[in-house]
Protein backbone atom coordinates (compact mmCIF):
# COMPACT_ATOMS: atom_id res chain seq x y z
CA UNK A 1 0.00 0.00 0.00
CA UNK A 2 2.99 2.20 0.83
CA UNK A 3 4.58 2.21 -2.75
CA UNK A 4 1.44 2.19 -4.18
CA UNK A 5 0.19 5.35 -2.19
CA UNK A 6 4.00 6.82 -3.40
CA UNK A 7 4.01 5.75 -6.88
CA UNK A 8 0.74 8.60 -7.46
CA UNK A 9 3.32 11.05 -5.27
CA UNK A 10 1.24 11.13 -2.37
CA UNK A 11 3.41 11.65 1.00
CA UNK A 12 2.75 9.03 3.75
CA UNK A 13 2.93 8.85 7.17
CA UNK A 14 2.11 6.53 10.21
CA UNK A 15 -0.12 6.76 12.78
CA UNK A 16 0.33 4.08 15.09
CA UNK A 17 -2.89 2.56 16.96
CA UNK A 18 -2.09 0.82 19.99
CA UNK A 19 -4.01 -2.55 20.57
CA UNK A 20 -7.33 -2.63 22.84
CA UNK A 21 -7.21 -4.84 26.34
CA UNK A 22 -5.51 -4.16 29.61
CA UNK A 23 -3.09 -1.68 28.14
CA UNK A 24 -2.60 0.40 25.05
CA UNK A 25 0.72 -0.82 23.98
CA UNK A 26 1.60 0.12 20.44
CA UNK A 27 2.74 -3.14 18.31
CA UNK A 28 6.73 -2.59 17.05
CA UNK A 29 5.30 -3.56 13.54
CA UNK A 30 4.23 0.50 13.27
CA UNK A 31 7.92 1.08 13.84
CA UNK A 32 9.29 -1.25 11.63
CA UNK A 33 7.26 -0.07 8.73
CA UNK A 34 7.99 3.97 9.11
CA UNK A 35 11.87 2.45 9.68
CA UNK A 36 11.93 0.88 6.19
CA UNK A 37 10.05 3.33 4.22
CA UNK A 38 11.63 5.79 6.08
CA UNK A 39 8.57 7.17 6.90
CA UNK A 40 7.15 9.76 9.57
CA UNK A 41 5.24 8.06 12.51
CA UNK A 42 3.08 9.25 15.03
CA UNK A 43 3.48 6.72 17.87
CA UNK A 44 2.14 8.53 20.95
CA UNK A 45 -1.48 10.50 20.13
CA UNK A 46 -3.86 7.31 20.10
CA UNK A 47 -2.53 6.11 23.72
CA UNK A 48 -2.20 10.08 25.00
CA UNK A 49 -6.00 10.34 24.17
CA UNK A 50 -7.44 6.61 24.44
CA UNK A 51 -6.05 6.57 28.26
CA UNK A 52 -8.11 9.59 29.07
CA UNK A 53 -11.46 8.48 29.75
CA UNK A 54 -13.04 12.45 29.21
CA UNK A 55 -11.35 12.45 25.56
CA UNK A 56 -13.84 9.34 24.65
CA UNK A 57 -17.66 9.27 23.62
CA UNK A 58 -17.21 5.37 24.49
CA UNK A 59 -15.00 2.78 25.05
CA UNK A 60 -13.47 2.90 22.49
CA UNK A 61 -14.48 6.05 20.32
CA UNK A 62 -12.82 9.45 20.50
CA UNK A 63 -15.40 12.47 21.25
CA UNK A 64 -14.75 16.05 19.95
CA UNK A 65 -11.68 17.17 22.04
CA UNK A 66 -9.68 13.46 21.24
CA UNK A 67 -10.00 14.13 17.83
CA UNK A 68 -9.15 17.75 18.28
CA UNK A 69 -6.14 16.61 20.09
CA UNK A 70 -5.05 14.24 17.43
CA UNK A 71 -5.43 16.37 14.68
CA UNK A 72 -3.34 19.03 16.48
CA UNK A 73 -0.74 16.32 16.88
CA UNK A 74 -0.65 14.98 12.94
CA UNK A 75 -0.74 18.61 11.83
CA UNK A 76 2.43 19.27 14.08
CA UNK A 77 4.51 16.31 12.52
CA UNK A 78 3.41 17.61 9.42
CA UNK A 79 5.21 20.75 10.12
CA UNK A 80 7.72 19.18 11.33
CA UNK A 81 8.37 17.58 7.97
CA UNK A 82 7.70 20.06 5.39
CA UNK A 83 4.57 18.44 3.97
CA UNK A 84 3.07 21.90 5.62
CA UNK A 85 3.77 25.24 6.36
Amino acid sequence: MIELIQQHNAQVMVIAVPTLGLGLTVPDLYTQVATQHQLPIEIDVLVDVKSQHALKSDPIHLNAEGYRIMANQIYQLLQQTGAVN
